[in-house]
């Protein structure tokens, strides 16, 4: 065999690869078997994550993987071949495998020079000796190789950027103006909406000559409530519901996200489905530097923010099979480019960071996180009186972990929910476990009713840069002998929050740890003139204090509710 690749990295670290193999003579080669292996450290590919289509109920896998078992601890056949859409074999997109620390990312929008088959996986998973090894199975069994074959596939590693500093705080998704006064025209009579522009990124008329007054006025409100708020919250002043200075956008379907039918008629075939091929991206990065520029626009919210696969030949991502039927292919590659692009626009207008955010609900397109600020989640399942289960046990602890940890692509995960109970007393329980359960994953200001950071914690100096979080999958610190009680910590030199919460549905529990004040430097040195403080900076009034029982090195949080926590500060004075 005779194999050539060609390829590039860019700036976050991906690294794209055209792989052709072919016959290195004129005769062709019988094959039983041809692969690409990528050998992990087992201490870093603790989590799965493989992303079909289909948005909030896409096909997926996010899990933790199996710590003793050897052999195949995961293939896309478990994930499934119908969420694959595959006509022929089970190709998905994507695999992440990694931790909150680092991990690698796979990804391709096609299986395109692959040899597919249904029975055998196209990705599978495997402990080998102490190497977790991600395979992708480019012909799984016996093939004649008469010609040459070319695939394309990426990897990087992850987190694929930095955390910004204040982000805690300051970055977040929202979305909230797919209406407003910048998205339709109303009768001055009769109040009817008579220009509805939801989803267009223009102003709302079908005249383009119109945009350009239209957007001054705006940019008149933009700037003055960017003046007034953003010296005391810039996250606030560019997020607000119903302003000028967000807009919020469907990426896929809806309808193109412009009036003017000269333009998007004769794209049409070549847009299908938005597909975000070049011409696609330039024309609405034409219309984004107006709209930055000339309408004083600061945020974009993406809603519906994964992959799509296409069947539509003309977009150039599926591909026809020896039989005849086409293969789909998705459009991350394109999505990717697309954000890229829109940030590095966004950037030149001076409104990065923060200024990209978005809506997915299990399945984020990964290929493109490095250019999303947030992403928010939380839109799958509803909750009335009648649930039986509330918001907590829709995201269990391995989705949370594999999916949807901040430090695990460097991209800040806000959330949303669907409660709707109106029995107050199972509300506001409800309402506990949504807003205090994602902090344990460093989840802390978004667009579902909590869109700050507690006071208390703000002043405890969570914003801080230096701040180490440590989740309670990793927690040396402390330990508790009930498995139900979750810890995570922030911790600085001289103080440490703790987010402790129970996690059992149906029991209250009194929490009795233990935590080490040696290791987290909160010992008094100077014993006249030094001393340790304990409070609550966030519990609900009736509940009792935390107390922490000094020389036993013992925390003593009593009554957690089920599916509820609080945050409690501890410092050296």
């Amino acid at each position: 065999l005779l194999f050539k690749s060609s390829g590039w990295v860019e700036q976050d670290g991906l690294t794209y690869l055209e792989l052709t193999y072919q016959p290195a003579t004129a005769k062709p080669v019988p094959l039983e078997k041809l692969s690409l292996e990528f050998p992990l450290s087992p201490e870093e590919a603790e989590c799965l994550v493989c992303l079909g289509s289909g948005g909030n109920y896409a096909s997926r896998t996010t899990m933790i993987l199996p710590g003793e078992k050897t052999g195949t601890l995961w293939t896309t056949l478990d994930t499934g071949k119908n969420g694959s859409r595959m006509v022929l074999g089970n190709f998905y997109p994507c695999v992440w495998l990694g931790n909150e620390q680092r991990g690698l990312l796979w990804w391709a929008d096609s299986d395109r020079g692959w040899v597919p088959q249904d029975g055998i996986p196209a990705h599978e998973v495997t402990r080998e000796g102490n190497e977790i090894v991600l395979r992708n199975n480019i012909i799984g069994s016996g093939f004649l190789l008469e010609k040459p074959r070319t695939i394309i596939f990426s990897y990087m590693a992850s987190p694929f950027r930095p955390l910004v500093k204040g982000w805690r705080a300051s970055i977040w998704s929202a979305d909230g103006t797919f209406e407003g006064p910048n998205k339709e025209v109303r009768d001055p009579r009769t109040k009817e909406k008579i220009v509805d522009g939801w989803n267009w990124l223009t102003p709302p008329s079908r005249d383009p000559q119109e945009w350009g007054k239209l957007w001054a006025s705006y940019k008149k409100i933009a700037d003055e409530r960017i003046r007034k708020l953003q010296p005391f919250d810039p996250s606030g002043a560019r997020n607000g519901y119903g302003s000028t200075v967000h807009t919020s956008l469907p990426l896929h379907g809806y309808g193109w996200k412009s009036p003017d039918e000269s333009v998007t008629n004769y794209f049409a075939p070549d847009w299908e489905g938005d597909s975000w091929n070049k011409t696609e991206q330039d024309y609405f990065l034409w219309i984004a530097h107006r709209a930055f520029g000339e309408g004083g626009l600061r945020t974009i919210y993406w809603d519906i923010f994964f992959v799509t696969d296409f069947t539509a030949l003309q977009t150039g991502l599926p591909y026809l099979l020896p039989d005849g039927r086409i293969q789909p292919g998705f459009n991350g590659f394109n999505l990717r480019r697309f954000m890229m692009r829109l940030y590095s626009l966004m950037e030149k207008h001076g409104l990065t960071p923060g200024s990209q955010v978005s809506h997915a609900t299990n399945c984020y397109c990964l290929v493109a996180c490095p250019w999303m600020d947030a992403i928010l989640d939380g839109e799958y399942h509803a909750i009335t009186d009648d649930s039986g289960m509330d918001w907590v046990d829709g995201y269990p602890i391995e989705r949370m972990r594999a999916l949807s940890v901040a430090h695990n692509f460097g991209t800040v995960i806000s959330w949303m929910n669907l409660i709707s109970i109106k029995d107050p007393i199972k509300k506001a329980l409800a309402w506990r476990g949504f807003v205090d359960y994602p902090r344990l994953y460093d989840s802390w200001a978004g667009g579902g009713g909590y869109q700050r950071l507690p006071e208390p914690v703000l002043d405890w100096g969570i914003n801080d840069e230096k701040v180490i979080f440590i989740p309670f999958w990793r927690n040396p610190y402390v330990s508790c002998q009930d498995k139900d009680i979750l810890v995570s910590l922030w911790k600085l030199p001289d103080r440490v929050a703790l987010m402790v919460f129970n996690y059992n549905r149906e029991k209250t529990k009194d929490a009795v740890f233990t935590i080490d004040l040696d290791k987290l430097n909160l010992v008094p040195r100077l014993p006249w003139q030094e001393f340790i403080g304990v409070r609550d900076l966030v519990k609900d009034p009736k509940e009792p204090a935390t107390k922490l029982l000094y020389y036993e090195r013992t925390l003593q949080v009593p009554a957690l509710l089920p599916h509820t926590g609080r945050i409690i500060g501890l410092r050296r004075y």
